[in-house]
C-alpha cells in the first residue's frame, strides 16, 4: 500500500507538455497531451466518439465554508477553482451508457421541476397543506437524483486534482492505465 502523503515520484517541473501517464489508479495527463485512441472506461480499442469534456477542481476544504457563508465559499470557488477541457475516447458502449445517464438526469429534472410545480400550485389552488408539502419534496429528491445522474453520465472521469502542468483523474479501467508507463 502507498503512502497517500507521500511527495509525487516525479518532479512537476521535468513534466513536458503532452505527457499521459498513471500513478497507481490514477490518470495523470500534462497539458496539451491527447489520450491513446481506445476507451478509457473499458481500455477497447474501437473508439466511435471523442467526447469533449469540460472539468473544474476547487479544494475540497472549499466546500466547508458553505457552512459558513455562501458568499465567502463563492468567492474562494472564483478565486481558487482550475480547469481542464479533455477529448476523452469512447465505444459504443460507453458512449450510449453516457448518454443514458444524461437524457434520465435531464428527464429527472425537468419532471422534478414541472411535477413539483403543478403539484405545489394545484396544492395552493385546492388548499390542500399535505399535497403543497409532498409535491414540493416529491419534486426536490427529483431534481437532486436528476443532477446526480446528469453529472455522473457528463464527466465519465472523476477529478482529484487539477494544476497548471497536469490534471489527475480517477475511474479510468485498470487496462487502460494498465497500457501507459508509470512516470513520464
Amino acid at each position: 500500500m502507498t503512502n497517500p502523503y507521500a511527495p509525487p515520484a516525479t518532479s512537476l517541473a521535468d513534466t513536458q507538455e503532452g505527457q499521459v501517464w498513471r500513478e497507481g489508479d490514477t490518470l495523470v495527463i500534462s497539458a496539451g497531451a491527447q489520450l491513446p485512441e481506445c476507451c478509457v472506461k473499458c481500455a477497447s480499442p474501437e473508439v466511435t466518439e471523442t467526447r469533449e469534456v469540460a472539468y473544474r477542481y476547487v479544494p475540497r476544504w472549499s466546500y466547508a465554508l458553505l457552512v459558513i457563508s455562501t458568499p465567502i465559499f463563492l468567492i474562494v470557488y472564483l478565486l481558487m477553482r482550475k480547469k481542464a477541457k479533455l477529448a476523452l475516447p469512447l465505444c459504443e458502449e460507453h458512449a450510449a451508457q453516457s448518454k443514458k445517464l444524461r437524457m434520465l438526469g435531464l428527464a429527472l429534472i425537468f419532471g422534478g421541476l414541472g411535477g413539483g410545480s403543478i403539484v405545489f400550485f394545484g396544492g395552493l389552488a385546492i388548499e390542500a397543506a399535505s399535497l403543497i408539502g409532498g409535491g414540493s419534496i416529491l419534486g426536490g429528491i427529483a431534481l437532486v437524483v436528476g443532477m446526480v445522474l446528469w453529472n455522473r453520465g457528463s464527466k465519465l472521469l472523476r477529478v482529484e486534482r487539477i494544476t497548471k502542468l497536469v490534471t489527475r483523474l480517477k475511474g479510468a479501467h485498470a487496462d487502460y492505465l494498465d497500457a501507459l508507463p508509470s512516470s513520464p
